[in-house]
């Protein structure tokens, strides 16, 4: 199989949408392709043998399951044969936090206290756990141990010391 183009080429982390590779030499039954969706950097959180919902010799479609960042490699498997896209053809969408709480208030500049965050693409609990790949800092500051509460949209810290009000970045 020969993969010369994805559609879409971004998504939110909640995956859930449908994917359609375009190419050639996909096969005509759903049996025939095997579609796996990696990322390149975290190969174990990937996910391989994805249910094909349509195909044709030239295209091939399936729903792209959750998962965060920029370098994840797609391949077509036909009959032990391998088409496959580079890493970084598929973008999952950035974090966008719309509210952090709390806003203000009595809070110890020492830091220590929980802060919540909530908006989109946050990632999952399996993303942002021990060594995860979701990270917060709040004024320059790392802002840890960061917990996924609500998959892709809220999540939690423990505040860094600081004083006044500072940008929060959140990446993964």
């Amino acid at each position: 199989p020969l993969i010369t183009a994805i559609s879409p080429v971004n998504g939110p982390t909640s995956g859930a949408f449908t994917m359609t590779i375009r190419g050639s030499n996909f096969g005509t039954a759903s049996a025939d392709a095997q579609v796996s969706f990696v990322p390149a950097s975290r190969r174990s959180s990937g996910n391989s043998g994805l249910s094909v919902v349509q195909i044709t010799d030239a295209s091939v479609s399936f729903i792209v399951p959750a998962n965060v960042g920029s370098d994840v490699e797609i391949s077509v498997t036909v009959k032990s044969q391998i088409g496959l896209l580079q890493a970084g053809a598929f973008t999952y969408d950035i974090p966008h936090a719309t509210a952090v709480s709390p806003t203000a208030g009595s809070r110890p500049t020492s830091g220590g206290f929980v802060i919540t965050l909530t908006g989109t693409n946050f990632g999952t609990g399996a993303t942002a756990g021990s060594g995860g790949l979701v990270s917060v800092y709040i004024g320059g500051k790392s802002c840890a141990p960061v917990s996924v509460v609500v998959d892709h949209t809220s999540l939690t810290c423990v505040a860094p010391s600081g004083t006044g009000s500072a940008s929060v970045v959140v990446n993964v």
